[in-house]
């Protein structure tokens, strides 16, 4: 061979080495970054990665410089001591460990929690996800894996486990009844006063909801409920014995499902106090329950509610209330001819008195009097308060009624120098034209007393419209029959949940002391005023408002008090417009 061919084969040999050259350097060159990206990840990774041998102690072959960060150790401490992983395990959990391994060569993979010691002495909880690697004939090579540092989960489960314990004991010990209930009302738990009040309740299963349906049909072992509208379904006695339990009002009507405090929590999304409920056990046992009910924030929950049993607190309400009704009845027939006798004296037919004489006189009538004014405001608030008071509607005139209301109340006003300022409309209202100006005049005549000399008392009423669903229609309109309410029908929008209900809103507004925010609730309860000094030299009875409240509720409205102290106080009352109104 020529020298020339020699040169241009070493030449063209040459350049393939150069090139040979080029590709290796790039591969290492991808190799290295390849590497250099592995260790990130490992160094980065918040789990130390690890590898080991299949047998014997399990002694690590590799072990993440991340150690040293999570456990305190060095990778150098690993791969010198072969026990090293061995002995770290705390002792009550290395059994159970041990034991566990036998999985990983079963499945290839396994998972266990364990507790390991860290280098500061204390024990640290880790997760260990182990792979078991095999080479091609199944033998097994080596085991691969990473442990996560689970400590503050730990803490926040047993944290969490106590709190639960709390809650389950607070749960089972307190003497309250406690519910809790899924999203559309379901019984989900129910504590054993409850139980107690109650009977044994069935309870929806939260695992298995999907099929609740068929299996409360199915499983009478099971603890389930099922809403029946107006009627809870139970289980009583050892035989657990289903029957039918009626919820009945306060005034001894069946409930609505819609006025249920849990169903008005779900719907209105706040909580539902004192909502008065008697479960009808039988014609002779009724339980009587005082109802609290909050929506849980949660998913898959409901609403929580609570239950006070307030049976004995109804028997004895009952056994007051007869004793008031006979009182009052034994009281009128004396009052009333001792109030005759005295007016007679005071005219002086029977011949003239002294002067002190008919000062004590007075005096003597006007306690007759306010005597009687009790006597009657007791007699009407028990007719009221028991169901049994059919009221008579009429259609009347809104400017009517309050013009009325002026002629009585203003020379009560002009006593106190007090200016009376009316605003009114000319609207028809389906109602009690004598009820309606009983509670105007009770009403303004508590705006006059309380307000100061020089000050201003507004009424006023406007043209309002509520939107509500059934349940608030309900209120109203199922009081009504055909010959009481001669045009019932009722307006309707494209939502039959939702109604536009024409009402007329009545304001009485004064610039009195104001009332407690904390009492804006119970003013109206019977026998209850204002806390304030002079209060009782106001002459009241106390049974005012509660009269107004069963006026207004009877008439299936709402009253309410808004307030400021030193400032006023604001009183409001809503009644349904006449039938004609809510006509199609």
């Amino acid at each position: 061979m020529s020298v020339a061919k020699t040169t241009i084969y070493l030449k063209i040999a040459l350049e393939q080495l150069q090139q040979e050259i080029v590709k290796r350097k790039q591969v290492e060159k991808e190799l290295r970054a390849t590497q250099e990206r592995f260790q990130y990840l490992i160094a980065s990774n918040p789990a130390i990665i690890y590898s080991c041998h299949p047998d014997g102690d399990y002694s690590a072959t590799f072990v993440s410089e991340n150690s040293k960060d999570i456990l305190g150790y060095t990778t150098q401490e690993w791969l010198a001591d072969p026990q090293f992983w061995v002995s770290r395990i705390h002792p009550k959990d290395a059994p159970r460990i041990f034991a566990s391994l036998s999985l990983l060569f079963e499945e290839g993979y396994h998972t266990h929690e364990y507790r390991f010691l860290h280098q500061d002495g204390t024990y640290r909880w880790l997760r260990d996800e182990r792979r078991l690697v095999r080479d091609e004939a199944g033998n097994s090579l080596e085991i691969i894996g990473y442990l996560f540092d689970i400590s503050d989960r730990k803490q926040l489960e047993k944290e969490l486990q106590t709190s639960q314990q709390k809650y389950k004991t607070l749960f089972e010990i307190f003497p309250i009844g406690f519910s809790i209930t899924d999203a559309v009302g379901n019984l989900l738990e129910a504590n054993p006063a409850l139980e107690e009040m109650l009977g044994r309740l069935s309870v929806v299963d939260r695992e298995d909801k999907e099929n609740a349906k068929t299996r409360r049909h199915r499983d009478t072992e099971t603890r389930r409920l099922r809403d029946k509208g107006d009627k809870v379904r139970c289980k009583k006695g050892k035989k657990a014995t289903e029957y039918q339990q009626q919820i009945i009002c306060s005034n001894g009507k069946s409930m609505p499902v819609s006025e249920l405090a849990c169903k008005r929590a779900l719907k209105e999304n706040k909580i539902i106090k004192n909502v008065e409920m008697g479960i009808v056990k039988s014609q002779q046992e009724t339980t009587w329950l005082n109802v609290t009910a909050a929506p849980i924030p949660l998913k898959n929950y409901g609403a929580v509610i609570a239950y006070v049993d307030i049976t004995e607190r109804k028997r004895v309400e009952r056994i007051k209330d007869n004793f008031l009704v006979i009182a009052s009845h034994e009281l009128r027939t004396p009052l009333t001819s001792l109030r005759g006798s005295l007016g007679l004296l005071a005219t002086g037919q029977l011949g003239n008195l002294t002067e002190q004489g008919q000062q004590l006189l007075e005096f003597a009538l006007l306690d007759i009097e306010r005597l009687m004014r009790l006597i009657n405001d007791i007699l009407d608030l028990k007719r009221m308060q028991s169901g049994n008071n059919l009221i008579t509607l009429s259609r009347c005139q809104t400017n009517e009624l309050i013009e009325q209301v002026r002629y009585v109340m203003q020379p009560i006003a002009d006593d106190a120098e007090v200016t009376l300022a009316i605003a009114t409309i000319s609207k028809s209202l389906w109602a009690n034209p004598d009820l309606i100006i009983q509670v105007l005049t009770n009403l303004l005549s508590n705006a006059i007393k309380f307000s100061p000399p020089g000050s201003t008392v507004w009424l006023n009423a406007k043209q309002q419209f509520f939107c509500g669903g059934d349940g608030e229609m309900e209120r109203w309109g199922n009081k009504r029959d055909k010959n009481r309410f001669p045009n019932n029908k009722q307006q309707r929008t494209k939502d039959k949940r939702q109604r536009t209900i024409p009402t007329i809103l009545f304001q009485v507004k004064d610039q009195g002391r104001g009332i407690p925010s904390d009492q804006l609730e119970t003013i109206f309860e019977p026998f209850r005023q204002v806390d304030v000094s002079d209060s009782h030299q106001k002459e009241g009875t106390g049974l005012g408002l509660a009269i107004c409240r069963s006026i207004v509720q009877q008439h299936g409205g709402r009253i309410w008090v808004e307030s400021t102290l030193g400032v006023g106080s604001t009183f409001y009352f809503t009644l349904a417009m006449s039938p004609e109104h809510l006509m199609d």
